[in-house]
C-alpha cells in the first residue's frame, strides 16, 4: 500500500505520516504543495492521498482534479478550511473523507480505516 501526504507544513506531513504508519502497513510519500502532489502522484502512484486544500503553487482542489485525471486513488482531505462550500466541493470531487484541523490522531485513523474497509483494500 502506498500513501501520499500533501501539506505545506513539514510538521503536519510528519505528524500525519506517523499516524498513518502506526495505523496501516504502508509506504509513505510526502509532497510540500499541490504542484508537488501532482508530480509525486505520477511517480509513486499511491493508493491513498491525504491532502490539504490551502497550499502554495496549486491548491488542493486543483491538485485533486489533476490527480483524478491520472488515476483513481482514495482521497482524504485534511484541512483547516472548515467551510460548507469546501466540504461540498470536495465531496463532489469524490473524496473519501474530510477532516478539519486541528484533529485528534484517532480521527485520521478512523477515516483511513473506513476508507480502506469501504474499498476492501486492507
Amino acid at each position: 500500500m502506498r500513501v501520499l501526504i500533501a501539506d505545506d507544513s513539514a510538521f503536519m506531513r510528519s505528524y500525519i505520516s506517523n499516524i498513518v504508519r502506526s495505523t496501516i502497513d504502508c509506504e509513505v510519500f510526502e509532497a510540500s504543495d499541490g504542484e508537488d502532489a501532482v508530480y509525486k502522484y505520477k511517480i509513486c502512484l499511491p493508493d491513498i492521498v491525504l491532502i490539504d486544500l490551502n497550499m502554495p503553487k496549486k491548491g488542493g482542489m486543483e491538485a485533486i482534479a489533476e490527480i483524478r485525471k491520472m488515476g483513481d486513488p482514495k482521497v482524504i482531505v485534511v484541512t483547516a478550511i472548515d467551510q460548507d462550500w469546501a466540504r461540498k466541493d470536495a465531496l463532489k470531487k469524490g473524496v473519501s473523507g474530510f477532516i478539519t484541523k486541528p484533529f485528534k490522531p484517532d480521527e485520521i485513523r478512523r477515516v483511513l480505516l473506513m476508507t480502506l474497509a469501504a474499498q476492501n483494500m486492507r
